[in-house]
């Protein structure tokens, strides 16, 4: 007798917390709360799908840098903004940036410089001067090699709606870093023309 009261329970919950369970599953609110199950197949299908919708809107801001820009550089206090004039004039092909800058001391003097470098995946950008022509006469007065006053120019691309503009710092590359005569500084450039 005592076993058929045990088994007669057993069934009876077995039972109960069954029908408690469909009741759930069949309630408006339960398909809300579920999460969808993606298998391993399904997910790295989608991780693709989103790599690939996302690559050109990278190629898409290096395009976007193409053209003229125009503002200021300034040298030494890193807290100015009031310095020479500056434009800069970039070109993007095959991932690889290239461009001129141009640098007006005076109406007399006037800095032009070849630039090469690239962007990277956080949209800042690293070019660095690749012709030595404009400081041989530097070279020749110090009796340091003219890559001694090369210059990097380190910056970020902020894309914006009205206005994109490339605000950063440039050093020269010596081999003493940590020189005071080493000359550095800031610039803030404004889009002024796209690439035609």
């Amino acid at each position: 007798m005592h076993n058929l009261t045990l088994c007669h329970l057993y069934f009876h919950l077995r039972d109960g917390a069954t029908n408690r369970r469909e009741k759930q599953h069949n309630s408006p609110l339960s398909s809300l709360t579920k999460i969808p199950y993606f298998p391993r197949k399904r997910a790295k299908a989608m991780k693709t799908t989103v790599l690939l919708l996302l690559f050109p809107a990278l190629l898409a801001a290096q395009n976007g840098l193409e053209g003229l820009w125009e503002g200021t550089i300034t040298e030494g206090d890193l807290t100015r903004k009031d310095g020479y004039r500056f434009e800069l004039y970039l070109t993007v092909e095959d991932g690889v940036i290239e461009g001129v800058s141009t640098i007006y001391i005076s109406q007399d003097s006037i800095i032009k410089q070849k630039l090469r470098g690239k962007m990277y995946q956080d949209r800042s950008i690293g070019l660095r001067e690749v012709d030595e022509g404009q400081y041989e006469d530097a070279a020749d007065r110090t009796d340091r090699p003219a890559s001694d006053f090369f210059r990097k120019y380190q910056f970020i691309f902020d894309r914006g709606l009205y206005e994109s503009k490339l605000n950063g710092f440039w050093q020269e590359i010596t081999p003493t870093p940590f020189s005071v005569e080493r000359k550095l500084g800031r610039f803030f450039l404004v889009r002024r023309s796209s690439k035609a």
